[in-house]
């Protein structure tokens, strides 16, 4: 039955549970099985450790406090929290068309048609073969909320890229919304400038930005 999967096909190559590798240097990973009444989740937190190096952080001092934050998160278990980020906004932001390579990403990691297993996909194929991605899954929470950012990429300038996959992309209304309630979490937790930080949201066709306030 999963003798197509990209995920099963993966692991067969030494995709080991606890440790991946690209270009020599090694992912850490945690694995948190949520559930609840209204939701059964698995959130695969997996981090580059090239961005936890003096040498990644020297150019941007933001990055340092991006880098202790993810470490951070490594070792503490995310606060549970009443509601998730993803179900607090209910505003409409503005946004427009975007082209990323995540487009790519997403049509060569053959995600389609896997189901629960589309998420991981996408996420494990980025961490193998996009230089951008530095952390997925990762865990978002203030005093009210909490949730899991998809994608984390960090660009040449120094900018955060809050990325998250969404299978119908065209059509799901509430993207914006969502990826603008990840940004306000970290940035409030990072203390960073908002203007460092941009959202996305994608498919294998299509992806939007944020634009933007």
């Amino acid at each position: 039955m999963y003798e197509n999967n990209p995920l099963k096909r993966m692991a067969d190559n030494n995709f080991a549970p606890s440790a991946i590798f690209k270009t020599g240097e090694k992912l850490v990973r945690y694995c948190e099985k949520k559930r609840s009444a209204n939701y059964t989740g698995i959130h695969d937190f997996t981090v580059y450790t090239g961005i936890l190096s003096p040498t990644f952080q020297s150019k941007y001092k933001h990055l340092n406090v991006l880098a202790k934050y993810l470490a951070y998160c490594i070792h503490n278990k995310r606060p549970e929290r009443e509601k998730s980020v993803s179900q607090v906004g209910k505003e409409t932001f503005p946004f427009e068309p975007h082209e990323t390579d995540l487009i790519k990403h997403a049509l060569d990691s053959k995600y389609m048609g896997w189901g629960k297993d589309q998420h991981p996909i996408v996420q494990r194929h980025l961490h193998l073969h996009d230089p951008l991605t530095i952390a997925t899954e990762v865990p978002v929470w203030d005093d009210k909320t909490a949730g899991f950012i998809d994608v984390l990429r960090i660009h040449s300038n120094g900018s955060i890229e809050i990325a998250d996959f969404k299978p119908n992309a065209k059509k799901d209304k509430k993207a914006a919304a969502q990826v603008k309630g990840y940004k306000d979490v970290l940035v409030k937790t990072l203390g960073v400038d908002p203007k460092r930080v941009f959202c996305t949201w994608f498919d294998h066709e299509h992806a939007f930005i944020l634009k933007d306030l």
